[in-house]
């Protein structure tokens, strides 16, 4: 209990800051020393077979950044540019030169970054919970300890932060854009709104949904479940459209995200999505059929329970799919947590950590609808499962297995 007072004491200053810093940063090492190793050790096997430091895959999404990146370096005309991620190459090749070696640095480099921000907002979930709820100093150190451990080994964020992707960087801005989030309805300031709304747009420029759901759950959040005024409410409800509505528009989506959002709203649209992506090996078979509402509706839960809580073990149908099977028995053991959470909203007792858990079940339900491919689920939900993990761990029972007593409310 000594080290507890210490911790929250406001006469120890220099204390609290060293343990605030020590383990995000201690977790950002782990991570880098993890992903530089697993980096080395997939170039050179990808080089020895051939695929020039590529992913083993045929028509990887790597090399067709690569190609795009390479044009737009050489000012030559893309075709196509999906998203802002090969102007991001473009400026990393013009800062350290032109190389597979840059490209796949930054994705190391911001693979680590997630693990970083993932402990700093467990950390700020945990040392804001008021009164009795407030958890002790071991205790905290063994949550981190946990997200840390969990999100540095977690094999498709691993994975992708060895290779050519955009994932790393599109998870950091999207747990970017939480942290200040969670800043901000603990402590509204100008500040915490300034980086949300930076980290918003680039999200935007990385992948448009991620950024249009998070607006949503973030105005029905603030709306239904954060304990203030109805005049703060009306005010930053008000900031959150502003910013909603603004930024898109900027961007070229429209007001709203309009202009992106109505064509994808089609059912036309959205089977043609699932359709084309239910392919290969990893098809799914999932059939998402609109002209049987019943069946649609049978097939979409299935669809929602495996993009939140697969793969299964009849759905693993290569060797390279058993690898993504300890993510999922992560996220059966704390299944509990889940289940708690979703029952605290019909209840309307969230608090504001549960925002976490609302993306991250509007996301998967999104990725759902559209994907019907078990590697691109998994690849696309590492946002979500990330959000998720620190959620669980924050609020979940499974300290008792180490002989701790958790928490009894939400944070």
């Amino acid at each position: 209990m000594q080290e507890t007072a210490a911790l929250r004491s406001p006469t120890h200053p220099q204390t609290w800051r060293l343990w605030v810093l020590k383990q995000p940063v201690l977790w950002f090492c782990v991570a880098l020393i993890v992903r530089l190793a697993a980096a080395v050790i997939l170039h050179l096997y990808s080089v020895s077979a051939g695929y020039e430091g590529f992913i083993v895959e045929a028509n990887a999404d790597d090399q067709k950044y690569w190609q795009i990146a390479t044009l737009l370096f050489n000012n030559r005309p893309a075709v196509w540019v999906p998203n802002i991620f090969p102007y991001v190459l473009v400026a990393v090749f013009k800062v350290f030169g032109f190389s597979l070696v840059s490209a796949k640095l930054l994705s190391i480099v911001f693979g680590s970054l997630v693990v970083y921000m993932s402990v700093k907002i467990g950390r700020l979930l945990l040392t804001s919970r008021p009164g009795p709820t407030a958890p002790e100093a071991r205790e905290i150190r063994w949550r981190l300890n946990a997200i840390g451990l969990i999100l540095t080994f977690y094999p498709t964020a691993l994975y992708h932060s060895t290779q050519l992707s955009k994932e790393p960087l599109l998870v950091f801005l999207g747990l970017g854009a939480f942290y200040s989030a969670l800043r901000f309805l603990t402590k509204p300031n100008a500040k915490a709104f300034s980086f949300l709304s930076v980290y918003l747009i680039f999200l935007y420029g990385f992948r448009e949904y991620a950024a249009i759901i998070f607006v949503v759950c973030m105005a029905v959040f603030v709306l239904l479940y954060w304990n203030s005024g109805s005049a703060r409410k009306i005010a930053y409800i008000s900031s959150f459209l502003f910013a909603a509505a603004v930024v898109p528009y900027l961007l070229g989506y429209g007001w709203f995200a309009t202009g992106y959002m109505i064509p994808l709203l089609r059912t036309d649209v959205i089977s043609g999505w699932h359709q084309r992506s239910a392919r290969g090996g990893s098809a799914l078979d999932i059939v998402l059929d609109f002209n049987n509402p019943v069946q649609f509706a049978v097939n979409y839960v299935y669809s929602f329970c495996t993009h939140m809580f697969g793969p299964f073990p009849w759905q693993l149908r290569s060797a390279t799919h058993f690898v993504a099977l300890p993510e999922a028995v992560a996220l059966w053991w704390l299944l509990r947590a889940w289940i708690k959470g979703v029952v605290s909203f019909f209840r309307f007792r969230a608090r504001p950590g549960q925002l976490l858990l609302m993306f991250s079940i509007v996301y998967s339900g999104a990725i759902a609808l559209f994907n019907g491919n078990l590697g691109t689920g998994m690849r696309l939900r590492m946002l979500s499962f990330s959000l998720f993990i620190i959620y669980a761990l924050v609020n979940g029972p499974f300290l008792r297995l180490v002989g701790l007593k958790p928490p009894e409310a939400p944070s």
